[in-house]
């Protein structure tokens, strides 16, 4: 080989290399920017999740709110229906049960 040849050879192998390298760069690139995509998708998962059971929570305490409103009418509906005629109504009513 002459030294044009060994020139245009080295050239050659440069220029595969630095095809190689970018390729290879590419690679990692892609592959960064779908680990950080899964990591995003994880993230919204688990905010929805948060939110979801933020709202269960919420939901069943307002159903409970609403159970132990109803339970203090009924009780309180109970001592009227008890205090019938014995002169009871004006303080249950002074109380806010009536």
């Amino acid at each position: 080989m002459d030294d044009s040849e060994e020139t245009k050879c080295a050239k050659e192998t440069k220029k595969g290399w630095h095809e190689a390298v970018k390729k290879e760069r590419r690679a990692e690139i892609h592959q960064q920017r779908a680990a950080e995509a899964q990591r995003c998708e994880e993230e919204e998962c688990r905010k929805a999740e948060e939110e979801r059971l933020a709202w269960e929570q919420a939901e069943q305490e307002r159903q409970a709110q609403e159970e132990c409103e109803r339970q203090r009418a009924k009780e309180a509906s109970q001592q009227v229906a008890s205090a019938k005629g014995k002169g009871c109504m004006a303080h249950l009513w002074w109380m806010g049960l009536y």
